[in-house]
């Protein structure tokens, strides 16, 4: 074989390997890309869960604050803050991703939009009347609603952390791939 020959097949191998090098290199970035992607979309629901876990416990003081000075002083307050929950449990239903955290998602809205119902129709007028006995009654199953969205939201947060995890272990393994 001629030098020529073999200079030009040596020079085409190399430009081979190249193309194959930045082939595995740029799917080895789109897999990256997608895995950071991932880890954003669970992070994000992560932090909705987050904030309405939060309101859901300032809607929960506003009405505490109502039954403890036994009255209406702190409605302006926690009626916005109703506001917001229920905005925030609607936006929480938006971002989720598999059925199953949909569906736990959708039972903390009904549970954020059930205690604020339930606060205005029965308890907020048995602190108007006075009621106390059943003021206590109705403060203690308002505890278990807010409980309950807790909880779920914990689990809920748990499912997003596990896919979080997953994705950034999936960037790791292709980053690891891409150098190899």
């Amino acid at each position: 074989m001629k030098t020529t020959a073999r200079l030009n097949l040596g020079f085409v191998t190399t430009l081979v390997l190249f193309a194959i090098a930045s082939l595995v290199t740029l799917h080895a970035m789109g897999e990256m890309a997608r895995s950071d992607q991932a880890v954003a979309t669970a992070e994000r629901s992560k932090h909705a869960a987050d904030r309405v876990a939060a309101l859901v416990r300032e809607q929960y003081i506003h009405q505490a604050h109502t039954i403890i000075e036994g009255n209406r002083s702190h409605l302006d307050h926690y009626n916005d803050i109703a506001e917001r929950t229920r905005v925030a449990s609607d936006d929480l239903i938006a971002v989720t991703r598999t059925a199953e955290q949909r569906a736990i998602a959708e039972e903390v809205a009904s549970l954020v939009r059930t205690n604020h119902t339930d606060f205005l129709a029965t308890t907020l007028p048995a602190v108007d009347r006075g009621d106390n006995e059943e003021v206590l009654r109705l403060h203690l199953e308002m505890e278990r609603v807010v409980g309950r969205a807790t909880t779920l939201i914990g689990e809920l947060n748990e499912q997003l952390e596990a896919e979080s995890a997953a994705a950034r272990r999936d960037a790791i393994r292709a980053q690891a791939r891409a150098r190899t």
